[in-house]
C-alpha cells in the first residue's frame, strides 16, 4: 500500500537541506547562518499554485512547524508543513 502526504490549501511540505553558508554566489553570514535555511518542497497542498514538488527555496529556519511523519518513511527533524507565504525566495542553480 502507498500512502501520499497532501498538505491542506496553501501548504506546502518541506525538507530543509544541509546548511550551507552560501545560496550560489550569495554568502551568507555567520549571524545569518540560523535564520536562513535552503529546502526542497516535497508536497504541495492545492491552493500553494505557485509551487511544485522539487523546487528550490530559501525560507527562515524557524518557519512552519516540524512533523515527524514515521509512518511514510521520513522522520526526518529536517522536515516542516509550512504556509507557502513563509517562502522568501526560490532558488534556481544555473
Amino acid at each position: 500500500m502507498t500512502i501520499e502526504f497532501i498538505p491542506h490549501d496553501n501548504r506546502l511540505l518541506i525538507k530543509f537541506d544541509e546548511f550551507k553558508d552560501r545560496v550560489g554566489q550569495i554568502i551568507l553570514p555567520n549571524k545569518r547562518a540560523e535564520y536562513a535555511r535552503l529546502a526542497t518542497v516535497v508536497a504541495v497542498g492545492d491552493g500553494a499554485k505557485e509551487f511544485k514538488v522539487g523546487d528550490r527555496v530559501l525560507l527562515s529556519s524557524f518557519a512552519g512547524q516540524t512533523v515527524h511523519l514515521v509512518g511514510l518513511g521520513m522522520s526526518d527533524e529536517n522536515i516542516r508543513i509550512i504556509a507557502d507565504n513563509e517562502i522568501w525566495a526560490w532558488v534556481k542553480e544555473k
